[in-house]
């Protein structure tokens, strides 16, 4: 086992840190993250990081994801929230940090026609790939309700057989005693 001994310094940045969580706690305490929804968070964050260069980009795609999975609208500020209560996010900034040759330049998108054929074309495919995908839910849909519906014909006719079976060996067992009442 090691053993360091923390500075001054850097017991008063955690000290500094646990106050920036709790005044992050959520105000509003509506939200509450079971167990099931922080899975999902988890599942949402695979291969995303909310940190560095690309943290609200990749922010968006987990809030995106993780609507998804739960069925409901996830505010981003409650994803902070929570990643702010459990991890210290700007040292995962500061280890995150860009390459030295990276220079920040302004930028700004062409707007020739091919750029806007290419544009349109990724929109179209986007589109279809949507298009594709909300079809074959639908076809999963129709599958899941067909073999349902198979499952509880099957099951009612199974049943009125069996009940048939057992009235007729009902009859058989108890016909002898039937014939002595009836004399």
């Amino acid at each position: 086992m090691v053993y360091t001994r923390r500075s001054k310094k850097l017991e008063l940045q955690a000290a500094k840190v646990n106050t920036t969580e709790r005044s992050l706690a959520p105000a509003d305490e509506h939200f509450i993250w079971s167990t099931e929804r922080k899975i999902a968070l988890f599942q949402s964050m695979i291969n995303r990081k909310p940190a560095g260069i690309n943290k609200h980009i990749n922010m968006i795609l987990i809030k995106t994801d993780l609507s998804k999975r739960l069925g409901m609208d996830v505010p981003v500020k409650e994803i902070w929230r929570f990643l702010n209560a459990h991890w210290d996010l700007t040292k995962a900034d500061r280890i995150e940090l860009p390459p030295v040759f990276m220079i920040k330049k302004p930028f700004e998108l062409p707007k020739t026609e091919e750029w806007m054929k290419l544009i349109k074309e990724e929109g179209e495919l986007i589109d279809a790939r949507e298009k594709r995908d909300a079809e074959a839910k639908k076809q999963a849909r129709k599958a899941r309700k067909a073999r349902k519906a198979a499952t509880s014909e099957v099951d009612l006719t199974t049943l009125k057989n069996v009940t048939i079976m057992v009235d007729r060996l009902d009859d058989n067992l108890f016909a002898h005693l039937l014939k002595k009442i009836k004399k």
